[in-house]
């Protein structure tokens, strides 16, 4: 890989205010194939699951503009964090811990943080994947800027780290968003996601993302094993306020010379409250993403259903010490922190109050939230059940 290029500019709320004007609630299709998914009531009931599963995997078909605009995403991560065929784990890991480029985040160390020591995941050889997060930009002064940021497990918010946008990623993020369109659920229909981080895998480490939630618990799946209903205020595992609007989608967008499984799990009919570790996993929602597939994952199944990625072990054997697969997640986001970012400030062309953009970036309340989720909740079942009927109409 050559030198990084320097970001153009930098995606503000007004950028996601414009793509919200130009293409909200399109029902122009972009041309797609559908890889896997939806699973639907009569295949998902059959292997125990307690409810139908609504994401997809898709890929843009043809050359298209997705590929470009990836091409220049991509192009700005420096050579350091990609792997070489000459790397062992341990030089892998010492580049990377040098590398100023990646979040500079902590685990805590043996997994228990005893006395509560952690560990720089950069400088090791751990198998989470490492990551950088970037955010438009909501208000800025000086070299600070106010960012959106996303909750992380075990790490407490003076750990979190986000960056401005660059308007190379804001470019892929719109078309990104526009392909998965036919998919999405109201609220990320109507406007653009303000935030993502690049997970970034390397078959040196078998890096992998266990079995786990984003924006719900375990508790709230027994809430709605006991009551049918689920609290409307998110879940947040990092000792601050929730990061991510509920019932919001998450989109997956793949590049890397490698695939992952993908797998969503379910607990067991005989034992709905079961622990995480002991829950089903069945061929018919297990799947692979690769390079320049996106992976539309849809709220609801983050109740009903775990999720993991890990390489496939015939494929960490294949690809060799230069196998790594990043992945852009992008998320609509509400929680927002003061970052410094020193000259990056500079290259914001939009500076607006703090108030007005967090208006104009669609964001809703929580209190709007639980009244609305008081509003739907006898209709949500039978809207998903249509949703994923209609997405087998899609993308064939």
């Amino acid at each position: 890989m050559g030198a990084p290029q320097s970001a153009s500019w930098y995606a503000s709320v007004r950028d996601v205010e414009a793509a919200t004007e130009r293409f909200a609630g399109s029902e122009v299709i972009e041309a797609h194939r559908r890889l896997w998914g939806p699973v639907l009531d009569d295949v998902a009931f059959a292997t125990g699951a307690l409810a139908p599963a609504s994401s997809v995997l898709i890929r843009p078909a043809g050359a298209s503009q997705l590929e470009s605009a990836a091409v220049r995403a991509m192009a700005l991560f420096p050579a350091d964090v990609f792997p070489s065929a000459e790397d062992t784990a341990d030089t892998l890991a010492a580049r990377l811990g040098g590398s100023g480029f990646l979040d500079d985040i902590h685990f805590k160390k043996g997994g228990h943080g005893k006395g509560g020591a952690t560990m720089a995941i950069n400088k090791s050889k751990c198998r989470q994947p490492r990551r950088k997060t970037w955010s438009v930009v909501v208000d800025s002064s000086q070299d600070e800027a106010l960012l959106f940021a996303y909750t992380q497990y075990g790490r407490k918010p003076s750990d979190w780290r986000s960056s401005p946008m660059p308007m190379e990623v804001f470019e892929l993020l719109v078309l990104v968003w526009r392909l998965a369109m036919p998919y999405l659920g109201a609220l990320s229909r109507a406007s653009p996601p303000t935030a993502v981080q690049v997970m970034m895998y390397y078959v040196l480490f078998d890096s992998n993302v266990g079995r786990h939630r984003d924006n719900f618990s375990s508790r709230d799946l027994h809430r709605w094993l006991e009551t049918g209903k689920t609290e409307a205020v998110g879940h947040t595992v990092s000792a601050d306020t929730n990061s991510q609007v509920l019932e919001s989608d998450v989109l997956l967008w793949a590049e890397g010379n490698t695939g992952m499984v993908i797998t969503l799990s379910f607990p067991r009919p005989a034992d709905r409250f079961g622990k995480r570790d002991a829950y089903i996993v069945h061929p018919a929602f297990r799947f692979t993403s690769e390079r320049g597939t996106l992976f539309v994952f849809k709220w609801q199944d983050d109740l009903f259903f775990c999720h993991q990625a890990d390489f496939d072990k015939a494929v960490l054997l294949a690809a060799g010490a230069a196998g790594y697969r990043f992945v852009f997640v992008f998320r609509w986001l509400q929680s927002t922190r003061t970052f410094n970012c020193g000259s990056a400030v500079a290259h914001i062309p939009h500076r607006t109050s703090t108030t007005t953009a967090s208006a104009s970036a669609n964001m809703i309340s929580t209190d709007e939230l639980v009244e609305k989720e008081r509003v739907r909740q006898g209709t949500k079942r039978r809207r998903a059940e249509s949703d994923r009927r209609a997405a087998c109409r899609i993308g064939v």
